[in-house]
């Protein structure tokens, strides 16, 4: 788990009672006709109280509303930021998606943030619902934001996702990352023996589905390409060189990057995705190269007698960084994107 450009942070607009519960704590206010000195000594980390009322279902399976409001739950309370509000506190049954709240209600039972919301059917297409998410600033007694999203009906837990990153990029101003997966190497089979095999699921733990079977060879390393559609990961094989392959995850095809001499290892994408970067032994010792995927043309950016590893690019791909021993120990370094000024 891509995203979307990062807006202004809604709590611009938020009153300032919300804005000092997400932590900024103002000391040392100075008489009016003096000058004006706020000292930010630290940043609080308790988390916002935000009550999540239970999503209302208006024309679909109530027990598919109900996961859609556990997941908003768990994921708000997962990030650590948040403190989701025990049911059972609730004075105000929210029985209607566009009625005011009783604000008074929820300040009385210590909430910062209401969030209310409706699951609805997808007009049309009875394959779809959509999920109506209200998001209100309880102190100031207004709603700071209203969105929705669709989802399909055989994936309810991803409507919950996509609910709680909306939730999540209206409080924080970020962009949310439920509505993500991990990829990652799941071990099996006696000691002596182990079986890697690369895994996928989501952010949450839920939904792990397998990738590769663990034969001929270890999985190990896996990257995201930059459009997720796509992994790259290292092919380990017990009687020839390590491999890199990629993989494409909507059809499960994979295909090696070509045929080296020595070991391949510790592949990654570029930014514009284009481009993998990746480490190749030769001569007992490794460099850094990098391999354009259209044309399969590999070209080596570090040509030394040392250990040059790990390649990343930066954000906007013009350089990259590199682990090497070249200066007696393990140190990072920098170059240019075409192997310059190392």
């Amino acid at each position: 788990m891509k995203n979307a450009p990062k807006t202004a942070s809604p709590w611009k607009a938020a009153s300032l009672g919300l804005l000092a519960a997400l932590g900024l704590g103002l000391a040392g206010l100075a008489p009016a006709a003096a000058q004006v000195q706020i000292d930010i000594t630290r940043g609080r980390t308790d988390p916002l109280p935000v009550a999540v009322t239970g999503y209302i279902p208006s024309g679909v399976d109530p027990a598919l509303a109900d996961q859609v409001t556990e997941v908003i739950r768990a994921d708000l309370e997962r990030s650590g930021l948040f403190a989701p509000i025990d049911e059972a506190a609730f004075i105000e049954d929210v029985s209607s998606f566009n009625l005011v709240p009783r604000f008074a209600d929820w300040r009385a039972i210590g909430a910062r943030v209401l969030v209310v919301g409706e699951v609805v059917p997808e007009p049309g297409n009875d394959r779809l619902f959509r999920v109506k998410t209200h998001v209100y600033d309880v102190a100031a007694a207004k709603k700071l934001r209203s969105g929705a999203v669709r989802a399909s009906r055989a994936e309810p837990r991803r409507a919950g996702h996509k609910s709680a990153d909306f939730v999540y990029s209206q409080l924080t101003g970020e962009d949310g990352y439920f509505d993500t997966q991990i990829a990652y190497v799941a071990e099996s089979g006696p000691k002596d023996d182990r079986a890697k095999r690369l895994m996928l699921m989501d952010q949450d733990g839920a939904n792990p589905v397998t990738l590769t079977d663990g034969l001929p060879y270890d999985a190990l390393t896996p990257r995201f390409s930059p459009t997720q559609q796509q992994l790259i990961y290292l092919a380990l094989f017990e009687n020839r060189p390590a491999q890199i392959y990629m993989l494409d995850i909507e059809d499960g095809e994979q295909e090696a990057l070509g045929t080296f001499d020595g070991m391949t290892f510790a592949p990654r994408f570029t930014p514009d995705g284009e481009s993998v970067l990746l480490a190749i032994e030769r001569g007992g010792n490794s460099d850094v190269a990098s391999m354009d995927l259209s044309s399969r043309r590999l070209r080596v950016l570090t040509d030394s007698p040392a250990i040059d590893t790990s390649p990343s690019a930066s954000p906007d791909g013009r350089f990259i960084t590199f682990a090497s021993d070249r200066g007696g120990s393990q140190q990072i370094y920098v170059m240019d994107a075409d192997g310059s000024n190392q």
